[in-house]
């Protein structure tokens, strides 16, 4: 016989300033089982294993998925981890809740190979202020949200928004790591909201090409947020970086990989006050001649650029722009339809091209030098 668990979860809308105790009937996972795999009878309270209707908690354990499984909602935390691996298929028909489970919670979810998809929404800490929630995608695929087209309130068709949410509606702290596969997400992807926010990005393609105007936002919140890139690839429509009033809350690294906007109007690059596209290693490309928009943004100070060991990343290319950090040692360059058709592609290069902290146009000798004020002879 299928026993059903009633528990609560704490919902807390900003606004509503109310708490709000919902109530879920679902299945529990069994507690006393440290290592279990979803598809067991022995790892579910009742020994009955969840089907897509039923709604899911899973607290102090870690669960593998290595084969077909389903939830209606999902709700982890409390040190639990959740690993699809390969040949594991794990779909969640509604909203998934990851870190948001006890007064401390540690929730992960690691895919390493498999496929998580996800029904509409994905929370990661989402209420408590000690809380946190982590993913992990090292390889295989994760989709977020409905690729259904709806009509809003103004008959426009669109996806639906704030699919992904990487820190809480109150304090809770998101981690998002790709380091492979593909991550694709149908609607907004917010790194940082009232809780802080960070994405590192070392490899794989995060897509959020699908969603509507400013499809990644970073810090826009009250919260800050951050995207760490030294690899792979981010395509997304539109790009809007921190909030109106709220200073050093949205920074951007692009240390490596490619970061591309495919929106083709001034608008999809949004870069408020204080916040930062800081670029080194990694290229960015946005769709049109923006060569007068990346100037505006690099005289504003919310582009900067520093500190890159890249030196001539397109020797055969001639940029219509380039502009030369203060010391000397770096120079950005900016070119239209030569390295992407109809794109602007921008990258930085090392002026240092021995790496003693000098310019080179400042020296008498090249090679390696004994120290930065060492201009004389090589050692």
């Amino acid at each position: 016989m299928t026993k059903k668990i009633i528990f609560y979860c704490t919902l807390c809308i900003l606004s509503a300033s109310t708490g709000l105790h919902a109530q879920f009937v679902g299945v529990d996972w069994n507690r006393s089982v440290a290592e279990g795999d979803w598809n067991s009878t022995a790892s579910w309270d009742g020994e009955v294993v969840p089907t897509a209707s039923d709604n899911v908690r899973i607290r102090e354990g870690n669960v593998t998925v290595s084969a077909a499984a389903s939830a209606n909602e999902l709700l982890t935390g409390l040190d639990s981890t959740v690993t699809v691996n390969s040949g594991g298929v794990l779909t969640i028909a509604v909203d998934a809740e990851v870190g948001n489970l006890g007064s401390s919670a540690f929730g992960t979810v690691v895919v390493d190979g498999g496929d998580l998809t996800i029904g509409e929404k994905l929370f990661l800490a989402r209420f408590d202020d000690s809380r946190t929630g982590t993913i992990q995608l090292n390889s295989g695929n994760i989709s977020v949200g409905n690729n259904t087209l709806t009509a809003d309130q103004n008959g426009d068709l669109i996806y639906q928004s704030k699919v992904v949410q990487i820190g809480g509606d109150n304090l809770g702290t998101g981690i998002m790591n790709i380091a492979g596969g593909n991550f694709t997400v149908y609607g907004n992807f917010r790194v940082g909201n009232a809780g802080e926010g960070t994405l590192n990005l070392s490899g794989g393609t995060l897509d959020l090409t699908a969603g509507n105007w400013h499809n990644i936002r970073v810090g826009s919140g009250n919260g800050a947020g951050t995207v760490n890139m030294t690899g792979g690839t981010l395509e997304t429509k539109g790009l809007t970086m921190g909030k109106n009033n709220v200073l050093d809350t949205a920074n951007f690294n692009l240390d490596g990989g490619t970061l591309s906007v495919i929106g083709g109007f001034s608008g999809a690059v949004n870069l408020k006050s204080n916040s930062k596209l800081a670029i080194s290693d990694g290229v960015f490309q946005w769709e049109g001649d923006r060569t007068n928009a990346i100037d505006s943004m690099i005289t504003s100070g919310n582009i900067t650029f520093a500190t890159t060991t890249e030196s001539g990343n397109y020797t055969d290319i001639t940029p219509e722009q380039s502009w030369t950090s203060a010391d000397g040692n770096t120079t950005l360059y900016a070119d239209y339809n030569e390295v992407r058709t109809n794109y602007t592609t921008v990258w930085a290069s090392s002026n240092d091209t021995d790496g003693d902290g000098l310019p080179d146009a400042v020296e008498t000798n090249t090679g390696i030098f004994l120290s930065a004020s060492d201009t004389g002879t090589d050692p």
